[in-house]
C-alpha cells in the first residue's frame, strides 16, 4: 500500500482546521471594555499558519479599494474577504511544506563516509 503524499493532506487538514478555528473566532463574544480584542482561537489559527498572513494583505491593497465592488463586504460562505485570501495561503504554504517533505522523504541517502574520497 502506497502511503498518503503529505502534499496533499497537510494543504487539506490545515485548510479544515483553519477554517473550524475562523469560525469559531466569529462566534466569540467580545468582553465588555476591550476595544482590540482578538479571539484566541483566531490568534492559535494564525500562529499556526503565519506565512499564509501574507495572503491576507491581497484583500488590503488590492479589495479594499475605492472601485471594490461592494459584496467584498459581505461574508461569502461565512468567511470575509480577508479571510478567504488567508485560507488561500494556507493551502498553500501547507502544500509546500507538505511537497518538501515528501520530497525529503524519497530522496536517496547518501553514505557520508563514502562521499569524501580516501
Amino acid at each position: 500500500m502506497q502511503k498518503p503524499k503529505l502534499a496533499v493532506v497537510l494543504p487539506a487538514v490545515q485548510f479544515v482546521f483553519a477554517a473550524i478555528l475562523l469560525q469559531w473566532s466569529y462566534r466569540t463574544p467580545i468582553p465588555r471594555g476591550t476595544e482590540l480584542y482578538v479571539p484566541t482561537s483566531r490568534l492559535i489559527c494564525r500562529g499556526l499558519n503565519a506565512p499564509a498572513l501574507l495572503f491576507s494583505e491581497v484583500d488590503y491593497y488590492f479589495v479594499q479599494s475605492e472601485a471594490a465592488p461592494t459584496w467584498t463586504a459581505r461574508p461569502i460562505l461565512g468567511f470575509y474577504a480577508d479571510d478567504l485570501f488567508f485560507l488561500l495561503g494556507v493551502i498553500v504554504v501547507w502544500y509546500f511544506a507538505g511537497r518538501a517533505l515528501d520530497l525529503r522523504a524519497t530522496s536517496p541517502r547518501i553514505d557520508r563516509h563514502r562521499a569524501w574520497p580516501r
